[in-house]
């Protein structure tokens, strides 16, 4: 992993061909749930190891970043504005077949409050909207609906 030049073979057809990797041009990310030693200042090879990473790769881990769970700004501006935002895609996705999406405030702030209370970060806005799709993209596949509309209800509204 530090900078070694690796000689493979890799298989193109019926035949194999020789190459090398320079793996010093390589970032190599490993992340997890690592509760225990998440408050630590120093990460060492030894609580790797104690967490379950074999010992040939722990020892050659040369840098720990620790991250941060998301804030609900965080992850609202991801869920509306960012790069691959899932409504954005969904909506981009849906507009090919010409079907209109509706989503709410309400609604987003209701995923994005899910999402937060849950630790669930990023990952869960999408898995929670495609919770809510489901039953509805069945009934349009279906032929039985002609929009989306992904809205939360007020207390008192009777709108959907």
């Amino acid at each position: 992993m530090r900078g070694t030049k690796l000689n493979i073979k890799i298989r193109k057809g019926f035949t194999e061909v020789p190459l090398t990797v320079d793996t010093s041009k390589l970032t190599f990310v490993l992340s997890g749930a690592f509760e225990e030693i998440i408050d630590k200042d120093n990460i060492r090879s030894d609580d790797l190891i104690q967490y379950g990473i074999i010992p040939q790769l722990a020892d050659r881990i040369t840098l720990s970043i620790r991250t941060k769970n998301p804030t609900r700004e965080n992850l609202k501006e991801a869920l509306v504005n960012g790069s691959f935002s899932y409504i954005k895609l969904l909506e981009e996705y849906l507009s090919i077949y010409n079907i209109p999406l509706e989503v709410n405030e309400e609604f987003i702030d209701s995923i994005v409050d899910i999402a937060y209370s849950s630790n669930s970060g990023y990952r869960g806005l999408s898995r929670m909207i495609t919770e809510c799709l489901n039953d509805s993209l069945f009934d349009l596949y279906d032929g039985k609906m002609e929009s989306i509309s992904l809205v939360r209800e007020l207390k008192g509204d009777n709108n959907e």
